[in-house]
């Protein structure tokens, strides 16, 4: 009986989630958890005699490079698989922690009032009022290029999304009457923070961060693309496309199916992202 309900919760649960982006997703992560252990080559060794073979679906491709390979030699579906784990690695790590900061200047914030306040949110509208790709550029040109620098960077670039949002969360929450009651029930501030404020902004944290991993995913490719996010030999997908581009009309495939990579997977994460936004709502619950 209470498999049969936990069944019942979980197919309520994913009531009318999108399959084919939610499929992707899974196919990606699968790669990204198991990719170094069940690829046929390795991503970085070179074998130059074996350089520039075509997909298996073009004339003088070979099942044993299904995707053919790049001008070193090496399997391009092995560097897809594992270049997965890299964009994952990356993207998940800056949602993190551009996420935790976002959030703890959201809640500081819209608390507190104020000219606390008036201070972060002129600092959120300043980071907003940049553009991203430029400030990557330039942070990570200062840095260096390297996953740890390329984290650090996402992070910073992204909090402020946060911040903006779900500040306003928190302005309607702290206007309630259950927190009004908790104050009066002699509540410390800390304590109706984490009891009573963040577990009413989860779901917008979740939202939120599940639509910030494409646009990560994507500024962490373009800097790679630029030569500034994960160092070769890497597989990272955004360095892929790097690589591949001075072969495009000679190896399409080199730069087209890392740039497919990527454009699947931010599609697919904010498709995702877009359900759970609704799934999360309660006024669409209550619709559906």
């Amino acid at each position: 009986m209470f498999e049969g309900r936990g069944m019942g919760g979980l197919k309520e649960a994913l009531k009318g989630i999108p399959l084919i982006p939610a499929t992707i997703l899974v196919m990606v992560v699968a790669a990204g958890l198991l990719g170094p252990s069940v690829v046929p080559y390795d991503p970085v060794e070179t074998n130059l005699p074996d350089s520039f073979l075509p997909p298996i679906w073009k004339e003088g491709g070979r099942m044993t490079h299904p995707l053919g390979t790049d001008q070193f030699g090496r399997d391009v579906l092995s560097r897809l698989v594992v270049g997965a784990r890299i964009s994952l690695l990356v993207g998940c790590m800056a949602v993190f922690f551009s996420g935790f900061f976002g959030t703890v200047v959201a809640i500081t914030s819209g608390y507190l009032g104020g000219s606390v306040d008036a201070f972060l949110m002129r600092m959120t509208d300043a980071m907003l009022s940049m553009p991203y790709l430029l400030i990557g550029v330039a942070l990570a040109g200062i840095m260096g290029p390297g996953l740890i620098n390329l984290v650090i960077v996402l992070a910073v670039l992204g909090w402020a999304s946060y911040a903006r949002v779900i500040r306003s969360e928190v302005l309607r929450l702290k206007t309630q009457e259950f927190i009004a009651l908790a104050r009066i029930a002699g509540c410390s501030t800390v304590r109706i923070l984490w009891k009573h404020i963040f577990p009413n902004i989860a779901n917008t944290m979740i939202v939120l961060g599940t639509l910030q991993l494409g646009i990560t995913i994507i500024l962490a490719a373009s800097l790679s693309f630029l030569g500034m996010g994960v160092p070769p030999p890497t597989p990272e997908w955004g360095l892929m496309v790097a690589e591949g581009r001075e072969y495009l009309s000679t190896a399409w495939w080199l730069a087209t199916l890392p740039g497919t990579c990527i454009l699947l997977t931010c599609l697919a994460a904010n498709l995702l992202g877009d359900w759970l936004r609704l799934r999360l709502d309660p006024k669409y619950r209550q619709r559906a």
